[in-house]
């Protein structure tokens, strides 16, 4: 019977790793180690034509009058030459695959996530990369969008589809992996019809069949109503009848028992997930990766961040565009804070940098005190190796020196330098939701707390960005002391009706005048709308039809506070300064009730937290609508 390729390459394999160990005919003893120094028999025609590095060496040596070479590595372990000296004459290096991907994972995660598509692919079609794909999976659990959304998700194997669809963790509402689902099942079968409405029985048949071993793990009655109706409806060929009867059986009689065998319903967090994203970096001296490792010393993280690119890094000044002279940069980087510096040496080709969170003063000559700083050496572009040095003696951090000639390190010449301004991303759906415009319901400065100092203060500070570890600490005892039975009004989500919300906030804003005497039914009409809305949006329209009457064009002095508050402040609303805004419609600290809260959502964009960059925001939106008196 003849034998694949496979089977050959195998068996040959095996002959030669048995060849090693009997050592038969072998012609050159190398003794590996220092102390405990093991005898390898080797044959140099094999190492010869294996390995350069060895071709090399035995080149070098001449042989004995017994035609045997003689080889001395006393500078590797026993345990890794066994490795290698295996896989030269076997093709085999199993035992090292565990150790390699371990090895990656801990010390070479910024270089896997720049080429996460490839290696995650990559883990599904080569044996014994199993460590490698837990690691790709649970990032794709919190974060699907970095497989689902990618180019290439259509060409995904389907045992790595699987794989993701098996976990209970996977962070994405369960309509939309059916929708992911289908797209993944039409892909396979490009000859079906692109309008649903051609489809024959034999067109859901193909279908049907190409999904075999992806629909069993789907947990259906985790879909809404509604995306049952829309997505699941028009392909009900697929699934069993009893199944889809008992889905909709479910729906319409939830204490009714049902016969077929669904999954229970996946741990989705109550956060939003986030996509892997990519740098657009103009740099001519570091790379992708290394913007990541600074980004991850910046936050003082270890390891380095591997998910996102938490900053982008926009280029301010040049040596081979603006000159090398000192006065340029500090007139270019005049009153800038947050920066690194990037130098490449003349020669050597070594990366140096340093990260100054303070601002340039073109001035100035003085030290500054910063406990932030820090210096390191990428070495060169490939970055093997790195050094990171903190600073130490906090008060003389910083020197700055605007009257410094030339740009040089010691005696050193340059052969090109950066400077970057470090500025969080803007595009990150953790921090930045993406899917409406953000409306507050009224806008407010602090004044009228001024009754409760501590409260007044605390909003001074987050108004400002600067959410100490007090003002956290605060915070989540609020939130412990949250208790949803005593709750009078509930603001939380009433931006999370998009399109609806900015109706809403739209009209509130300019129709709803502020006086100085009288205010209370204008504010019980404000509480009434919300609380109308959040049982009924879609009655929105109908709810301010009857206030169109009053004027359209009003100057508010100091914003509408509400007698009781409740605020959610997750991922959406610390985006552009919204904390601050939720948190001063409350009078008074007592007031006000905070639920849920992630310390670890708190990513805020410092250009647009102060005062007058949200009046700006709010004024472009609603019009003539004047929020803040400063």
């Amino acid at each position: 019977m003849a034998i694949t390729a496979i089977q050959f390459y195998d068996r040959l394999s095996n002959d030669l790793t048995q060849l090693l160990e009997s050592g038969d005919n072998y012609d050159v003893p190398i003794e590996v180690g220092e102390e405990d120094a093991n005898i390898y028999k080797v044959h140099s025609i094999i190492l010869q034509s294996r390995s350069p590095y060895f071709k090399k060496r035995f080149d070098e040596i001449t042989f004995y009058d017994d035609h045997f070479k003689v080889l001395k590595l006393p500078n590797i372990s026993v345990k890794v030459f066994d490795v290698i000296i295996k896989y030269i004459y076997g093709g085999k290096i199993r035992k090292f695959v565990g150790h390699l991907q371990t090895h990656l994972i801990n010390n070479c995660a910024s270089w896997l996530r720049l080429k996460f598509s490839q290696i995650y692919r990559k883990s599904h079609k080569v044996k014994n990369l199993e460590i490698m794909q837990d690691f790709c999976n649970n990032i794709i659990a919190k974060h699907p969008d970095t497989i689902f959304e990618s180019e290439n998700f259509h060409s995904l194997p389907e045992d790595a589809l699987i794989s993701i669809l098996k976990r209970d963790d996977l962070q994405l509402e369960e309509g939309k992996i059916w929708e992911y689902i289908i797209q993944w099942g039409k892909a396979k079968s490009p000859l079906l019809p692109s309008d649903l409405n051609e489809w024959t029985s034999d067109n859901f048949l193909t279908l049907k069949e190409t999904l075999e071993q992806c629909l069993p793990h789907i947990r259906y009655l985790s879909i809404s109503g509604e995306d049952v109706m829309e997505k699941i409806y028009p392909y009900q060929q697929l699934l069993e009848q009893k199944l889809f009867l008992d889905i909709n059986t479910k729906f319409i009689k939830p204490t009714k028992p049902i016969s077929s065998i669904v999954l229970p319903a996946r741990n989705i967090l109550n956060t939003l997930s986030t996509r892997i994203t990519s740098i657009c970096l103009s740099s001519d001296i570091i790379t992708n990766e290394q913007a990541l490792e600074i980004s991850s010393w910046i936050d003082k993280k270890e390891p380095p961040y591997i998910e996102n690119y938490l900053y982008e890094f926009e280029l301010l000044v040049r040596g081979s565009r603006d000159g090398f002279d000192v006065r340029t940069i500090y007139d270019i980087c005049d009153k800038v804070s947050k920066t690194i510096i990037i130098l490449k040496l003349e020669g050597t080709g070594e990366i140096l940098g340093g990260y100054n969170p303070l601002e340039w003063d073109n001035d100035q000559n003085q030290r500054k005190q910063t406990e932030d700083s820090f210096v390191f050496s990428l070495k060169t572009a490939n970055m093997k190796n790195y050094i990171l040095s903190r600073v130490v003696k906090f008060d003389r951090a910083i020197y700055n020196y605007p009257r410094t000639p030339t740009l040089r390190f010691g005696n050193v010449l340059l052969e090109d330098y950066e400077v970057f301004k470090i500025l969080p991303r803007n595009d990150l759906k953790s921090y930045l939701y993406t899917l409406f415009h953000f409306f507050p319901l009224l806008l407010t400065t602090a004044h009228r707390q001024q009754e409760d100092e501590s409260f007044y203060q605390m909003l001074e500070e987050i108004r400002m960005g600067n959410f100490t570890e007090n003002i956290i600490t605060k915070i989540q005892q609020k939130v412990c002391e949250y208790n949803f039975t005593d709750n009078v009004l509930d603001t939380t989500h009433i931006v999370e009706y998009r399109n609806t919300a900015s109706t809403i906030n739209d009209i509130i804003g300019n129709y709803l005048p502020s006086v100085d005497e009288h205010t209370d039914p204008y504010e019980s009409i404000a509480i009434d709308c919300m609380g109308k809305v959040q049982k009924s949006p879609l009655e929105t329209d109908k709810l301010f039809r009857n206030y169109t009457n009053f004027p359209t064009k009003i100057i508010l002095k100091e914003g509408l506070t509400l007698p009781h508050v409740t605020v959610s402040l997750d991922e959406t609303i610390f985006a552009d300064g919204q904390a601050y805004v939720a948190l001063s419609r409350a009078t008074s600290w007592n007031k006000l009730e905070i639920t849920p809260f992630n310390r670890d959502s708190i990513k805020t964009n410092p250009n647009v937290i102060a005062d007058e960059r949200l009046k700006e925001k709010y004024n472009n939106s609603i019009g003539e609508f004047n929020a803040f008196i400063i």
